[in-house]
């Protein structure tokens, strides 16, 4: 994402992500995501882990967090792309998410 299109997301309370394609995700550090509460994140690359700790650490407010997985991402497929563990917990999760939902996950169903 470019700085003019990370500008444009600062004031953004909701907003809905879907990555496609191989490419790494790269936002600004610091909190340029204050005001976001709901992200909807759709989990169709395997850079959507990595996106979504970003988003994380860049949305200190958030409340509902929602992954949305169409193509069942424990599948195999998504173990190519390295997950950064953070090394902190993000704000958002100590103090203000209230909601988590994971719709179509799928993984170690029979």
């Amino acid at each position: 994402m470019d700085d003019k299109l990370m500008g444009s997301l600062t004031p953004v309370k909701r907003l809905s992500l879907a990555l496609y394609g191989p490419y790494k995700l790269k936002l600004p550090t610091g909190n340029i995501l204050y005001r976001l509460v709901y992200l909807e994140l759709y989990t169709y690359t395997p850079v959507w882990l990595n996106a979504l700790t970003l988003m994380l650490d860049a949305s200190p407010k958030m409340q509902v967090l929602k992954l949305i997985d169409h193509n069942s991402w424990c599948s195999g497929q998504y173990y190519d792309e390295e997950w950064n563990q953070p090394k902190n917990v993000p704000e958002c999760l100590l103090l203000h998410l209230e909601t988590f939902m994971w719709e179509g996950y799928k993984c170690g169903e029979k």
